[in-house]
């Protein structure tokens, strides 16, 4: 666990002089928001908090921390997906939500997930005769 702790600040670290090294305009200009897809309280949740400060620190902007919790993930992560491309929208999350559930997952919302798989089984079930319903 601390291993994986310290491999996200070794990130975060390299990427902040990268930016630093750029020489680029006044970045950031207003507050610059973290959405972590679990619930608070976890270490997804306190990294972001520590990153949080640090950056906040070093810009002189807020920064935001959003708990997006559901789906294993994928709330935040397509909520982050579906931000303004600027750079003041950032995810803090494990590899589950950004690779492992999008090959799983097929776009449905949790909302009408019964439904859609209902239909899905009809379709795919009209021509099999022993077709086991999984989608319950």
């Amino acid at each position: 666990m601390k291993g994986l702790v310290a491999a996200w600040v070794a990130a975060i670290f390299a990427a902040l002089v990268a930016t630093s090294a750029a020489a680029q305009s006044a970045f950031p200009t207003r507050t610059v928001k973290f959405i972590v897809p679990f619930p608070g309280g976890g270490i997804n949740d306190v990294l972001a908090r520590i990153i949080g400060d640090k950056l906040q620190a070093k810009w002189g902007q807020p920064v935001v921390i959003e708990n997006k919790t559901g789906a294993g993930g994928n709330i935040g992560a397509d909520l982050a997906y579906q931000s303004e491309p600027d750079g003041y929208t950032l995810l803090l999350s494990p590899p589950g939500p950004l690779a492992i559930n999008q090959t799983r997952s097929t776009g449905i919302s949790p909302t009408n997930r019964k439904t859609s798989c209902r239909s899905r089984w009809s379709a795919r079930c009209r021509t099999s005769s022993s077709c086991a319903r999984s989608c319950r």
